[in-house]
Formats: C-alpha cells, sequence, structure tokens
C-alpha cells in the first residue's frame, strides 16, 4: 500500500553572507505550525556561494557552520532531525526528516562533482544526498553551474558530467537518474535571453512570464533534450529570481534579470510490479522579502508517494525505566529475522530532542550476533536477543533515547522510548 509523503525543498544562492534573517518563512513554518499535519516530512535546502573565506573554510572543520546551525535551530523547534550534510567549497545540501520518518529512512549516501576550473576546483559543480525513504530511492542533487549568458554550453556540458560521473553504491540506483524519485534544485544560471534588461523588467512587474519563458535559455534546452530533458518543472509563476540590488527588491539592470535559480523533478513510475508511483507538485515559489543576497530563495512542495510502513531491517529495544549515573547501564535488544549486526555498529545515547546524528551523549559498539541475552528467547520467536553495556555512565542528567545506527551508510535500525537518566543520590 502506498502512501504520501510530502518534501519541502529550498534553493538559495546567498553570495557569501551569513544568515541573518529569520529563515521561517522560506521553510514554511509559522509560530504556531507545531502539530500541523501539513508539516512536510522531508526538507532539503541547497545553498550556493556559502563564505569559503579561509578562515570560513577551517571553522567549518571544526564547527557546525552558521547556515548549518541556523537551518537546524529553525527545523528543531519543529522537531527535524538532520540526517545528513554535503559541502564542496560554496555549496551546501542539507537534508532533515521529522524525527517520526527516522527509521525509515535507508541508506544514505552522498557523492559531489567538480565541474570549475578543468573540473579540477569546487567552485562550480553538485553535490548530491541518496537515500531510501519508505522503500522508494530518492536523489536530491544541489548544483552552482557556469554563469554568465553565453555559457549555455558549459552548462550542458556541466549536467552532462554531473548525470554521468556520480556513482553509488546499489546497481539498481547506481545513477542519479535511476533513481525512483529525483530532485534538481540550485543556482543553474539560465538567462533570459534577447531581451534587454528593462524589458525584462517590464514584462516580470506586468506578470507576463509566458512571454519570458519563451526566452529561457532552460525551458528552450529541455525542449531540445540537450539537458534536463528527464526532468519536469512546475510553471514559475513569479518573478525572476535574479539579479536583485542587495537590501531592495530592485532588479540590479547591470544583468538580464533571470530564473537562474530552479527546482526540477523527475518520477520513475513504473519501476514495481502493480505499483505505479507518483509525484504531485503543490507550490513553486520565490521568497521577495529576503534582501540579504542579490538571488530571491526559491522553494517547492511535492507529495510522493511512497510503501507504508516499510522495513527491511531493524531493532527493538527493550523498555528502560530509568539509568543512574556512575553505574554500569545495560542495554538489551532484539534483531528482527534477517537483521545482522558487526562489530562496528553502534548504540548511541541522545538526549530526547537531539537535531543531529552528531548530538549523541556517548555511545558503546553494538553487540555481534553470537552476543545473545542470557534470557534467550523462546524457540518460536526468531529474533536475536542481544546485551551491551554502558559502563560507569558520564552524562549529564536528563531524559534520553538510544539509537541503533548500523555500519552502513548510518542506518537507524531502531530508537528507544524516552526515559530518565539521574544522579545515584536520588535513586529511591
Amino acid at each position: 500500500m502506498l502512501i504520501d509523503l510530502r518534501v519541502h525543498l529550498v534553493t538559495w544562492n546567498v553570495v557569501g553572507r551569513d544568515p541573518a534573517e529569520d529563515l521561517k518563512e522560506v521553510l514554511g513554518l509559522s509560530p504556531n505550525a507545531d502539530g500541523d499535519v501539513s508539516l512536510p516530512g522531508i526538507f532539503a535546502i541547497g545553498l550556493q556561494e556559502v563564505n569559503t573565506k579561509p578562515h570560513s573554510m577551517i571553522l567549518g572543520m571544526i564547527f557546525e557552520d552558521p547556515w548549518s546551525r541556523a537551518i537546524r535551530e529553525t527545523l528543531a523547534e519543529h522537531d527535524y532531525v538532520k540526517v545528513k550534510s554535503i559541502r564542496l567549497q560554496g555549496l551546501l545540501l542539507l537534508l532533515f526528516v521529522k524525527r517520526i520518518h527516522l527509521t525509515y529512512v535507508r541508506g544514505v549516501q552522498t557523492e559531489y562533482t567538480k565541474t570549475g576550473l578543468g573540473n579540477l576546483w569546487g567552485n562550480k559543480g553538485a553535490v548530491t544526498i541518496r537515500a531510501s525513504v519508505y522503500g522508494c530511492s530518492i536523489c536530491i542533487v544541489n548544483c552552482h553551474l557556469a554563469a554568465h549568458d553565453s555559457e549555455v554550453k558549459q552548462r550542458i556540458e556541466h549536467y552532462n558530467a554531473i548525470v554521468d560521473g556520480q556513482l553509488f553504491s546499489d546497481p539498481e540506483t547506481e545513477y542519479i537518474l535511476y533513481h525512483d524519485y529525483v530532485f534538481w534544485i540550485g543556482d543553474l544560471n539560465f538567462r533570459i535571453s534577447g531581451l534587454e534588461p528593462k524589458e525584462i523588467e517590464k514584462l516580470a512587474d506586468n506578470g507576463e512570464y509566458d512571454v519570458l519563458l519563451e526566452k529561457d535559455q532552460l525551458s528552450a534546452i529541455m525542449k531540445s533534450g540537450e539537458a534536463f530533458n528527464e526532468f519536469c518543472e512546475m510553471k514559475p509563476a513569479f518573478k525572476p529570481s535574479y539579479k536583485y540590488r542587495i537590501g531592495s527588491n530592485e532588479y540590479d539592470l547591470l544583468r538580464r534579470p533571470s530564473w537562474t535559480d530552479r527546482i526540477l523533478y523527475k518520477v520513475n513510475s513504473d519501476v514495481y510490479e502493480n505499483v505505479t508511483l507518483a509525484i504531485e507538485a503543490e507550490r513553486y515559489s520565490v521568497h521577495q522579502s529576503y534582501v540579504m543576497s542579490d538571488h530571491k530563495p526559491v522553494s517547492a512542495i511535492f507529495t510522493i508517494k511512497v510503501f507504508e510502513g516499510y522495513v527491511e531491517k531493524g531493532v527493538d529495544f527493550d523498555l528502560v525505566e530509568s539509568w543512574l549515573l556512575g553505574q554500569d547501564a545495560v542495554c538489551k535488544y532484539s534483531l528482527f529475522e534477517k537483521t545482522e549486526s558487526t562489530s562496528w555498529d553502534w548504540i548511541g545515547l541522545f538526549k530526547t530532542g537531539f537535531s543531529s546524528l552528531d548530538d549523541y551523549a556517548t555511545y558503546v559498539w553494538a553487540a555481534p550476533n553470537n552476543a545473545v541475552d542470557e534470557n534467550q528467547q523462546e524457540q518460536q520467536d526468531l529474533r536475536v536477543r542481544c546485551r551491551v553495556t554502558f559502563s560507569e555512565l558520564n552524562v549529564s542528567p536528563g531524559i534520553y533515547q538510544l539509537l541503533y545506527i548500523s555500519s552502513d551508510f548510518g542506518n537507524i535500525l531502531g530508537m528507544s522510548g524516552e526515559f530518565q537518566v539521574k544522579p545515584i543520590d536520588s535513586h529511591s
């Protein structure tokens, strides 16, 4: 049975500036949005031209960069967890999922392609995250292609280099275009040709977008089959997102206003027997209220069909009532049938409300399959029982959860209920 899963995508060229404006609007959030069933299951945010000054890059190797932190903290208020990120110089792609979906996200991988300076430099190129969500494969590409009106041929070449060059480990989804769902976002840099900047501005002000689309380079090459012809796009019903005077909503007419910032999508609908996958494009928007860049952020919302409750492998944690600080804490769990653990799997202790898989307070390596709990299951139960120990527990008091994370792709195979970790003197 198929169910709906909503996906919210954002692309924004931030011209080297750190976040200085409230991000709730572009993320489709409002102060009273908690509990709103319309909130998406997945967020993917692609940024271009994130600050690449040497000191920023060095700090980014040690600490979370300002954009990742600002987006994570904004989404954490609504119970989202950062599953993966990838950065290539100024390109940054972030993937978040609603907490209730965490154990249904598997096979997360990243890839990148450099297309700048003869494919040696990452100032232009693409970063990609792929994953299986409820049994359906999803691939998200964030790119920054060659600039300037005249570089159409180079942008086409860069597209082909990206789709041909990025490879993933699953042979069924080895290439980007093999995935069930593909989203391609970014500063594609295609321009509106054959019109003067003032003419484009006037047509945009009058809402004559169809006239502008006839002169849009991306629309032309999609029709000709030179590039991106595998993809669809909702028709932009908004003013071109580039180029604005920073700090205003006025175009900088030294350049032709253009829809450089795009969100494209693709579905391979008939890859499963007796099942038809589908995607519904709900909204495609530019966010004019943001003035910190010469690009306006662009967002889109989609609903995709995925398999209900699909889990291949998993772990069930035994109920934990509480643990005491300074004492050995025993964790017991069961592996689902056909689930194999390795000595490189790990179990992390996370404070409730964690917003990233990097937020663990402590961890232990998982027990291999032969580390069976002494209270072995009855014969008809095919699950393997295991136990591990957190020695002399040393974390701050609070409410915690356990996550079982596999060594292959960092799959979250299980998540425990919440329990309290408290000082030994509070034990009654």
